[in-house]
């Protein structure tokens, strides 16, 4: 019997103590301490702990120094708080430089992923680890941009993805120390329908991130791109996306409707139902189980084939969720211009499927 994806979940989590850490951060300020300590009591030494835990210390540095000053754990978490400081500045650096490069290009810029959730869910700088920092721009301007951070001395850097894909949704550049920004100009890489981004734009809100003006997304759109960006390509590596949501649910002021008309929009209903789903289960997250039927119902058969794709086998794969998202892939890369249109482009296209095999729609790894 095929299992289901969130029995897979579970099943790649690190360590059994995983869920009580993240249920300290995620918390309410009353519950932090109550599940550090039980996740405290099961762990004999800092130095034992997964890569997973790790990255959540710095979100308990805190509480844990506001409630608890003679704790003897303080100084070891206070560390980890200091070292994801440290880190943060010099990426948060690089992008104050990428934003006066835009604003002297007169191109807005919005921030993605853990910049967007670390400038509008945490208290500080050093509570929420980056690997590296995500924007967004309109697509319109990437070339623009591009000129513009070469002749500052930046490098673009080759985009990670499988040799032949036709994916090409963002432009990574590096600043000439190494800093990596990533311009994005689509809420979502996978999975996506080809949809306007206008309302991206439309409902984002102004902010400002060292004394420099830039976007941030309107809290349903940043809450779909977490969910769906922890519920594919972070699953197993990184686990911070459960306690990101959870802190930005908690923060209130998330249009529930809209929330679930972009998700169908988009075709990730299925997958954000899921997503919410397991938060709900392992988080002290109280979340209105009619959120979740509603997303369930505002699935359709495409986005319960692009679900398939992203969280199956693909040796299990039903031709028709197959051709449909195939379907799907070819009006896209039609509408970006990315191949000529009749029987010639198409067939090009098929090639460039089974030529990446491990494309990143169709691979068969969580």
């Amino acid at each position: 019997m095929r299992r289901t994806f969130p029995q897979r979940l579970r099943e790649s989590l690190p360590g059994p103590n995983l869920p009580l850490i993240q249920a300290a951060c995620a918390g309410d300020p009353d519950q932090v301490l109550f599940y550090w300590d039980r996740w405290r009591t099961n762990v004999r030494d800092f130095e034992e702990i997964d890569v997973a835990c790790a990255r959540l210390l710095p979100g308990i540095a805190p509480v844990i120094r506001a409630c608890r000053p003679e704790d003897p754990d303080l100084s070891f978490i206070e560390e980890t708080h200091r070292l994801t400081w440290f880190s943060n500045q010099r990426l948060l650096g690089g992008l104050s430089e990428f934003l006066d490069l835009a604003a002297l290009e007169g191109i807005p810029v919005m921030l993605f992923k853990g910049a967007a959730v670390l400038t509008s869910c945490y208290p500080n700088e050093g509570s929420c680890f980056m690997a590296d920092v995500d924007v967004a721009v309109p697509q319109e301007n990437v070339d623009r941009l591009t000129r513009a951070v070469g002749r500052a001395g930046w490098t673009r850097r080759p985009v990670e993805t499988p040799k032949g894909s036709l994916i090409h949704q963002s432009e990574q550049f590096a600043d000439p120390s190494g800093v990596p920004v990533e311009a994005h100009w689509d809420l979502l890489r996978w999975p996506a329908l080809t949809v306007s981004e206008e309302g991206l734009w439309e409902k984002a809100e102004a902010t400002i991130v060292r004394k420099r003006s830039c976007f941030l997304p309107a809290n349903e759109d940043l809450l779909i791109q977490v969910l769906v960006r922890g519920f594919t390509d972070e699953l197993i590596r990184q686990w911070r996306w459960m306690v990101d949501s959870a802190l930005l649910i908690r923060k209130g002021h998330i249009d529930w409707d809209r929330f679930r008309a972009e998700a169908a929009r988009r075709g990730v209903s299925t997958m954000c139902a899921e997503a919410l789903e397991l938060l709900a289960t392992t988080t002290p997250l109280d979340l209105d189980a009619e959120i979740i039927a509603s997303l369930r119902k505002a699935s359709s058969p495409t986005d319960r084939a692009i679900h398939t794709h992203l969280t199956g086998d693909y040796k299990l794969i039903r031709a028709r969720s197959f051709f449909c998202l195939v379907r799907i892939k070819w009006s896209e890369a039609l509408y970006e211009g990315r191949i000529r249109p009749g029987i010639l482009g198409f067939a090009e296209f098929i090639y460039s499927i089974f030529r990446t095999k491990l494309n990143r729609a169709f691979k068969t790894e969580c």
